[in-house]
């Protein structure tokens, strides 16, 4: 396979001394729209997200190369996938007060677009009014060199000081609306000294965790368990990305350098706690591209979810969730929306040549659609 400096290469000789006019077909939505308004029409057509959104629904959870290209570019543009805009279509009529079946598990090939197909319906349901629990990455969980601290709640497990806080900080930006509605049901005990009242105010509650880092893994806790036990006054999308984290090795150790398994984390364990009964909307993707320690044949649910990635000891566990979940398949760009996405880059002038009929039929044979080789490939031309 030709790597993908190799593949710019051929394409930019392509390039050279060709011009042309912009493909008849190609139909760039150079507007911004907001998520609640999406038609049929709009269906692997580009649109614009506000900007005031980009800031709060997005901060610092999307894709690094997307991310690169949004600053640059100066706006955040994206396909509409079929895929998104049939879970919207759904949300639509979601009753929280109702039973549901909203439970997506979204993989695909490695690039294929499932982290931004995950951020179009979560911004949709920003828009909607919905509270939306968000873990952007497990992986950051799991994957990092912050303070691992010994829980005093439940031996044997670990408390993440730092990865905790900056969730809590993530999620009062994302759900600041709701924060004061939300209230204790009941006492909690922090510690020796801290304690919050039954009837106290979620947002207050945040304010402790982010004053006090050591106590926000427990905030976590009970502010998951409190969202649970409100379910039906709102609509709740849990949503969580590279949830085979929650099962693959880790590269955390103790303080006897032995490694940390995921279950022992207490952010892991208390997501996983409440995925199976979770009463809102859930929707959950697969991802091998940062996984370490292990490595997965191939990047379907029974790879990641029931593979040689996880131990035998929690395939039970992990075959549950995936059982409950109806998988999503989201496959690589069509040749339309391929074409939609390099006419979008031209009118930007994130491609500064003219992209001539053969130079398209290259970048389709070289990238066979997918969206994260196709946007590398561009950024060099």
């Amino acid at each position: 396979m030709l790597r993908v400096s190799s593949r710019s290469a051929v394409v930019r000789s392509l390039l050279s001394g060709i011009r042309r006019q912009s493909t008849k077909d190609a139909t760039v939505e150079d507007w911004t729209i907001n998520p609640l308004e999406l038609g049929e029409e709009n269906v692997s057509h580009m649109y614009c997200v506000p900007s005031g959104d980009v800031k709060t629904v997005f901060p610092t959870s999307l894709p690094s190369q997307f991310s690169t290209q949004t600053t640059s570019i100066g706006e955040m543009c994206w396909i509409l996938r079929r895929q998104s805009y049939q879970m919207m279509q759904e949300l639509k009529s979601f009753d929280a007060t109702q039973p549901h079946n909203f439970r997506y598990l979204l993989y695909g090939a490695d690039g294929s677009g499932k982290t931004i197909c995950l951020h179009q319906v979560l911004h949709y349901c920003v828009k909607a009014g919905w509270l939306v629990v968000f873990v952007p990455g497990v992986f950051s969980w799991t994957h990092s060199d912050r303070e691992l601290r010994p829980s005093t709640r439940v031996p044997g497990t670990f408390d993440q000081p730092d990865t905790a806080t900056a969730w809590l900080k993530a999620f009062r930006t994302l759900n600041s609306h709701f924060t004061s509605q939300v209230q204790l049901s009941r006492d909690w005990q922090w510690g020796k000294k801290d304690h919050s009242l039954a009837g106290e105010e979620m947002n207050k509650v945040i304010d402790m965790g982010l004053l006090k880092p050591a106590l926000a893994t427990d905030v976590v806790v009970a502010l998951l368990e409190e969202l649970v036990l409100s379910s039906g006054r709102f609509n709740i999308m849990l949503a969580v990305d590279e949830f085979n984290g929650s099962f693959s090795p880790t590269t955390l150790r103790n303080q006897q350098k032995e490694w940390v398994g995921p279950e022992q984390l207490n952010l892991i364990r208390c997501l996983l706690q409440h995925i199976p009964q979770f009463p809102g909307a859930v929707l959950l993707s697969l991802s091998r591209s940062r996984m370490l320690r292990c490595s997965a044949p191939g990047w379907t649910p029974d790879h990641l979810l029931n593979g040689g990635t996880v131990p035998n000891e929690r395939k039970l566990e992990s075959r549950a969730i995936l059982d409950s979940c109806r998988a999503v398949e989201i496959p690589p760009y069509t040749r339309q929306e391929m074409e939609r996405c390099l006419d979008y880059y031209s009118q930007r002038r994130w491609i500064t040549t003219d992209v001539s009929q053969a130079v398209l039929n290259e970048l389709w044979h070289l990238t066979s659609g997918c969206p994260k080789t196709l946007q590398r490939m561009c950024a060099s031309l």
